[in-house]
């Protein structure tokens, strides 16, 4: 596709990688809006591809003068219009399911962020088809996040009993789950350390650029979250 894309008439370039990569590489404090060449540190064949990819464009951009973008989803949710999202097999949601079954979440640093897919995939849009210069690395998560305490409060208000529990003590109910519970598929994520902070994310030229586009990643928590929990209901997902 890089080839491609310098074949006759020059085009321009569209990767879409994940902020998820940057926590992952060697020496790392923050996700930079930049090409990072530190090593990953860890072996997941999702996030190498990611991270190969991501150098294969910065190369053809330095070396060949191709025109790209570089978009970094965050946490990629359901439709902001009916609350459509693929619940089944999304590790976001399998862990609020099993939460949300529990009765308990852990009262962890780690804050909720939640990027509505359609407001994503304008946002992509705006960028790909926005004239530019060289290579550009754009970080796409919400600007606007909620505490553990706020997220599961909105659910709170959705008719959900749940309370929240110091990490250790959570982490102690997951030795006698269901398989019917959400958790169940995905435990091993939250055997270790789980009290550590948010990964920062630099956005300044991100959010810059999405204004002069007139495309925007920011929603009303208050109005995306019971439209979330209907949806799931509907399809039996939450109950």
């Amino acid at each position: 596709l890089l080839q491609l894309a310098l074949e006759s008439r020059r085009k321009s370039f569209c990767f879409v990688s994940t902020l998820s990569l940057a926590s992952i590489l060697e020496g790392v404090n923050a996700a930079p809006e930049a090409i990072v060449e530190n090593l990953p540190q860890v072996d997941s064949g999702y996030l190498l591809t990611k991270w190969t990819a991501e150098q294969w464009v910065a190369r053809f951009a330095r070396d060949y003068g191709l025109n790209a973008v570089i978009a970094r989803p965050g946490n990629i949710t359901g439709s902001s219009n009916s609350g459509f999202s693929n619940y089944e097999h999304n590790h976001f949601w399998l862990f609020n399911q099993g939460c949300l079954q529990l009765g308990a979440y852990p009262e962890i640093q780690a804050e909720v962020e939640m990027t509505p897919v359609d407001r994503l995939a304008s946002a992509i849009t705006a960028l790909a088809l926005a004239p530019r210069q060289g290579l550009a690395v754009r970080n796409l998560s919400n600007p606007q996040s909620l505490s553990q305490g706020e997220f599961f409060g909105h659910l709170a208000k959705q008719g959900f009993t749940v309370q929240g529990e110091a990490p250790k003590v959570w982490q102690q109910r997951l030795n006698t789950l269901s398989e019917q519970n959400g958790l169940s598929q995905i435990r091993e994520f939250y055997t270790g350390e789980l009290n550590g902070p948010s990964f920062p994310i630099e956005q300044r030229e991100t959010l810059a650029e999405l204004a002069r586009l007139d495309a925007s990643l920011a929603v009303d928590y208050g109005r995306l979250l019971p439209l979330y929990v209907s949806y799931l209901r509907q399809v039996g997902f939450l109950s």
